[in-house]
């Protein structure tokens, strides 16, 4: 696909934090999509006369991948996009209420630059980036965990 871009697996959490938005809107199209059947095993659609019923079936089951629009003009084509959401959510909530909850919203949700968060949070450089390492490193544990790394 033209535009389309490969992230390195050791920036993927990263990428997915900054592209979060963009991510569960991925999501929301296509899980929203009128169209196609509901995905079967073995590479096989299932469908039912009921357009109601193909959409609860399409609903329960994990979407294997979405291509996410971000920037100017890129895509990028992410698998597991729910399991990457999970792994942002249990992060977020891991962090909640303190210094590296602040560092996570303000660096990743607000888009503010290393040196704003610092100023923001009051943290000097060296601290800073030692918890945004942990930061970095429990997503990576966590996204192993959900099986996407």
């Amino acid at each position: 696909m033209k535009g389309e871009e490969r992230v390195k697996s050791n920036n993927l959490v990263e990428w997915v934090f900054r592209n979060e938005s963009q991510v569960r809107q991925a999501v929301w199209e296509r899980r929203n999509d009128a169209g196609g059947t509901s995905g079967g095993g073995c590479g096989k659609s299932c469908s039912t006369g009921d357009p109601v019923a193909n959409r609860a079936i399409r609903n329960a089951s994990e979407l294997p991948n979405v291509v996410v629009c971000y920037g100017a003009g890129r895509v990028f084509n992410l698998r597991r996009p729910e399991r990457w959401l999970k792994m942002v959510e249990i992060v977020q909530e891991h962090y909640s209420g303190g210094v590296q909850g602040e560092i996570l919203e303000q660096l990743y949700k607000q888009g503010m630059s290393n040196d704003e968060v610092m100023e923001n949070v009051g943290v000097r450089r060296t601290i800073f980036f030692v918890m945004k390492s942990d930061i970095l490193a429990f997503a990576e544990g966590v996204a192993c965990g959900l099986g996407v790394l």
